[in-house]
């Protein structure tokens, strides 16, 4: 995953790592400075996880926070909301970026209400430096903080140029990927599945593709619009409103709608606790809270369960390999290649602690064998141009990805590409995912 592969690409590099391939690398990653000194600590990512999940925590306590300022007596329902959410109680145990960016938005939104603007656009400069979507989610904050302190725009800027400057240096758009022809991230989910807008909203509530992508369901509707509509802050309902109109025009995964989502529950969360009708607001927050814990439950359970591992019934390599398939596969690499190999990977491959330099696009980017393939009459140029760009070895997935109209492999460049690994020599194979040394 790009959130620990730059960082540790940075620490072997010992210079903040680029892989012009992929365009996960020209993403904001202010996270990414954290999970450095973490990665220094721990090679294997666990303090990286740790230090998210630390912000899932931090953002728990924020919305409690933002809640009381809201009128609630404790703020206790917003937290609750906030924790049974699978989105975000799932997510939070990955070294991802999701948990720092919900944690920065949140205490912007604490700053503004204490009445600290200046405050509260750096704090949004900070959460736009974690991640593009910064720029929607805190959008309406921003309109509000801006009026009362102008002048800490500058400061904010200062915060975000280190990512944002340096993208406008390399590429002429600080933004990139984003608004380049051949990244239409935007549009992924329609385009690629062929659904409708109507279609992918539906699901965000109705089906889910993942389990870590769930919101509660159409149970977090009925809390959200039961919530806003027994709000006494208008202000603040109008903020989290803003929020889900600036994200109707996207199609993307749900999960980089996590901003609006917590909003809306600590809002609803408020409002549901200076509620009357005391049962009616139990109800609902415990009924989502009961079904965010089985979901969350249901996933451990499927997908990581360490409590065989934990209490000495399965082997602990046995449990990495349980969770990630190419691990035996990464440990036998490093005994098969030689120090100096340099590789390719063909399809998208989690490169995280792989143990040689590998260069790699991502789904969203134009296929990175293009480059070699494109105009080449024979697997024999194919193989020239790669060796005349250091590359001595393919790490290749079975699996294709799946990628949108424009960027795919023509014809052409996927029959070149089979030829190539047909003709190069396969070292090892561990399920889906091979290691093949180019043609000499």
């Amino acid at each position: 995953i790009y959130h620990l592969r730059f960082p540790e690409m940075t620490l072997n590099a010992g210079r903040w790592a680029y892989d012009l391939a992929n365009s996960s690398s020209f993403y904001p990653a202010a996270m990414g400075t954290l999970y450095l000194p973490a990665l220094a600590i721990d090679a294997q990512g666990v303090v990286a996880q740790l230090v998210h999940y630390g912000f899932f925590l931090l953002t728990l306590v924020a919305a409690s926070a933002i809640a009381r300022r809201l009128g609630a007596a404790t703020g206790d329902y917003a937290a609750i909301l906030c924790a049974a959410l699978p989105a975000a109680a799932i997510v939070a145990g990955w070294a991802w970026a999701d948990m720092g960016l919900a944690f920065a938005l949140a205490t912007s939104a604490l700053a503004l209400l204490a009445g600290v603007p200046g405050l509260a656009i750096v704090l949004l400069a900070l959460s736009a430096s974690m991640k593009y979507t910064a720029l929607i989610a805190g959008l309406p904050l921003f309109l509000l903080a801006v009026r009362k302190s102008p002048r800490a725009v500058l400061l904010g800027v200062l915060v975000l140029s280190p990512w944002y400057a340096t993208n406008a240096l390399r590429t002429g758009n600080p933004i990139y990927p984003i608004g380049e022809a051949t990244h239409p991230a935007a549009e992924m989910v329609a385009t690629w599945s062929g659904e409708s807008r109507l279609d992918v909203w539906t699901n965000y509530f109705a089906r889910p593709q993942t389990l870590d992508e769930d919101v509660g369901g159409l149970l977090f509707l009925v809390v959200a619009v039961t919530g806003l509509a027994l709000a006494r802050k208008q202000r603040a309902t109008f903020v989290v409103l803003a929020m889900w109109v600036l994200y109707l025009p996207l199609t993307a995964a749900m999960r980089l709608l996590l901003p609006a989502v917590l909003a809306t529950l600590i809002v609803a969360g408020a409002a549901l606790e200076q509620f009357e009708r005391k049962h009616v607001a139990i109800a609902l927050v415990a009924a989502f809270a009961l079904r965010g814990a089985l979901v969350a439950i249901a996933h451990n359970a499927r997908f990581f369960n360490p409590l065989p591992a934990a209490v000495g019934i399965e082997d602990e390599r046995a449990y990495v390999e349980r969770n990630f398939a190419p691990a035996r596969l990464f440990a036998r690499a490093d005994t098969l290649l030689p120090r100096d190999a340099r590789l390719l990977a063909i399809n998208e491959v989690r490169l995280f602690r792989f143990p040689r330099p590998v260069t790699a696009s991502r789904v969203l980017d134009p296929p990175l064998l293009r480059r070699y393939t494109s105009g080449a009459r024979d697997v024999a140029e194919v193989v020239r141009r790669l060796r005349a760009d250091g590359i001595t070895h393919l790490l290749a997935a079975a699996r294709p990805v799946e990628r949108g109209t424009g960027i795919a492999l023509t014809a052409d460049e996927d029959r070149l590409t089979r030829a190539l690994l047909h003709e190069s020599r396969m070292l090892h194979r561990d399920g889906a995912v091979a290691l093949f040394e180019l043609p000499r």
